[in-house]
């Protein structure tokens, strides 16, 4: 699943930045 991500990081940049939205939030969340 790392290598697909990695793959598709330039592709599906959007998505990906939409993930790290929420796991910044996750993170922010739990501190």
């Amino acid at each position: 699943m790392v290598q697909i991500s990695k793959n598709k990081r330039h592709q599906d940049r959007p998505a990906a930045l939409e993930v790290w939205d929420r796991l910044d939030e996750f993170v922010r969340a739990r501190s």
